[in-house]
């Protein structure tokens, strides 16, 4: 066990104790080669699994970039001095384009409501208790950070059995 200390701590309370990690068991190395042995679509299936099973939610638009940044240790470096013939329209960024969008079921026909349903454990995953829950709660997001393609894809099957859609 180490002990490392903060620069300019006085007492214990500015240090932390280090410990070496353990090596994983072999159980845990199972896990960890099936984990990289699944495709994109499996991974992205088993993060969303994970949160909602866990509680995570995605953070906040922009929070990492409102997060405080540590003291630098070194002096920045200088930057140096634009030249005057820069036009002012190389110095604007380009507007981003959005590919991710959230997929919100604004309203249905409650005749459908077992078909809507099924869409909705179809296009999430979601269990059964679940999805009914969503759907009564409809105005709400079903999907976020859907690709407009699966959106627009989604939004026609929807909308076949009697929903209003919306894609933000």
């Amino acid at each position: 066990m180490l002990l490392r200390c903060f620069r300019g701590a006085r007492s214990v309370r500015g240090c932390t104790t280090v410990v070496a990690p353990l090596p994983p068991s072999e159980h845990i190395k199972q896990l960890a080669d099936q984990i990289l042995a699944l495709n994109l679509l499996e991974a992205k299936q088993l993060s969303e699994h994970l949160k909602t099973t866990l509680g995570i939610k995605d953070p906040p638009m922009g929070a990492m970039l409102a997060m405080p940044q540590s003291a630098p240790t070194q002096a920045p470096a200088p930057v140096a001095p634009q030249s005057q013939d820069a036009s002012p329209a190389e110095e604007t960024p380009k507007e981003a384009t959005k590919t991710q969008f959230d997929f919100k079921l604004e309203k249905f026909d409650p005749a459908t409501k077992v078909k809507v349903i099924k869409e909705i454990r179809a296009m999430t995953g979601l269990p059964l208790a679940e999805a009914k829950e969503m759907s009564e709660k409809a105005p709400c997001v079903l999907k976020k950070n859907v690709a407009k393609e699966d959106a627009e894809k989604f939004k026609a099957i929807f909308e076949g059995i009697g929903c209003v859609i919306k894609i933000t």
